[in-house]
């Protein structure tokens, strides 16, 4: 992992979603429960966060290998790629596999714990139904690893 130039003391646990089908309304989806488990020696890592939001209880899944500061991954169902899976009651019951982009802009030790920031975008389609392509992304996220 790099050591951040500058790391800050705290990073606050932050993963908010913007979900939106085409012409309607965009969805903020705040996710509370979020834990970031890194293995250094395979390398692994995923990222598990819950919402427990009355409008949009869900839950959503990063997992990979490799995690570098100013790189960009493709979110796929490929094994070499970064997996995600996405689940928003009454949203995404029949869905594809997701498909986009995870930017990574910095990986570093904050008190002992590996410290992320980055950006994800992915599209969802519906398999049944209207077939609607579903967008979901994430401006900015901070996780820590837990302890």
């Amino acid at each position: 992992m790099n050591k951040i130039e500058g790391a800050p003391d705290k990073v606050l646990t932050h993963l908010t979603v913007h979900v939106r089908y085409p012409h309607e309304v965009e969805k903020v989806v705040e996710f509370s429960d979020i834990k970031f488990i890194v293995n250094q020696d395979i390398p692994y890592y995923s990222i598990l966060a819950t919402s427990q939001e009355a409008a949009a209880e869900g839950r959503l899944t990063i997992r990979g290998a490799g995690l570098e500061a100013g790189q960009e991954y493709k979110i796929s169902d490929s094994s070499e790629d970064v997996n995600v899976s996405f689940e928003i009651k009454g949203i995404t019951e029949y869905t594809t596999d997701p498909e986009g982009i995870l930017n990574i802009a910095y990986v570093g030790d904050v008190e002992g714990n590996v410290a992320i920031q980055g950006d994800f975008s992915f599209e969802i389609t519906e398999t049944i139904g209207e077939k609607r392509t579903l967008v979901v992304r994430c401006d900015v996220f901070h996780i820590m690893q837990n302890a």
